[in-house]
């Protein structure tokens, strides 16, 4: 490639400041042995499923949780044919599964799903009407407590049995996940003690695991799996 269409695209800072190419050897800076790296990728998916799945089972044992951790990989995060069907192949045994947020994605999806029942059920999101300007994610405590009272005029309280919040993709530190999930907590008190969800079983809490993105304070011990 030329020289000016790197400095024109910007090439060399594309992966600022975690990483970049160069043709040199001996570098001062720290060199990847690329043939190393791919060998260890191969073991890259065994060792996500297993480390995540036998964390949150060891957590799941010593808290006394009586339901169960389901893996989801998101697609959007590595569209790779090789690293998702081997997180497929791997996770099997685990209940691994996918998450598919565009048609490219789902198509990767379908092609995965070697083991699964007869037929798939697709549900039209109305995207259009609900993206941009008109899209709205989650509501407002008032918002939750206004649709909860509506429920109770029409005798219809039962349906309501579950609450779900989401923290972000990124967490770097527990302490977000311990705010989030006591003020939830307390939402779903109201729900039940003030408003009568007697149906109320589950309190959903998502969020993705923790990752230091080029924060000052690395290596933080509370955001490791």
């Amino acid at each position: 490639m030329g020289k000016n269409y790197g400095q024109r695209y910007n090439i060399l800072g594309w992966g600022e400041p975690y990483f970049t190419v160069n043709p040199q050897v001996g570098a001062p800076q720290c060199e990847v042995p690329m043939a190393a790296t791919r060998r260890r990728r191969k073991r890259s998916s065994t060792t996500a499923s297993t480390r995540c799945n036998a964390a949150f089972r060891g957590a799941i044992e010593s808290t006394g949780y009586t339901s169960r951790y389901q893996g989801v990989f998101p697609i959007k995060v590595n569209q790779n044919k090789a690293v998702v069907q081997d997180l497929v192949n791997f996770g099997h045994g685990y209940s691994y599964g996918l998450e598919a947020g565009s048609k490219p994605e789902l198509l990767i999806a379908m092609s995965c799903l070697t083991r699964a029942k007869e037929g798939a059920y697709l549900i039209d999101g109305h995207f259009g009407s609900t993206a941009g300007k008109h899209g709205k994610f989650g509501m407002l405590a008032g918002k939750i407590y206004e649709v909860a009272q509506k429920l109770k005029k029409m005798n219809k309280l039962h349906w309501l049995q579950l609450l779900h919040f989401h923290v972000g993709s990124m967490i770097p530190t527990t302490d977000v996940v311990y705010k989030a999930a006591s003020e939830a907590a307390g939402i779903y008190c109201d729900l039940v003690n003030k408003f009568g969800a007697a149906r109320m079983t589950t309190l959903d809490c998502g969020g993705g695991l923790g990752v230091d993105q080029g924060s000052p304070y690395r290596y933080l011990k509370n955001i490791g799996v």
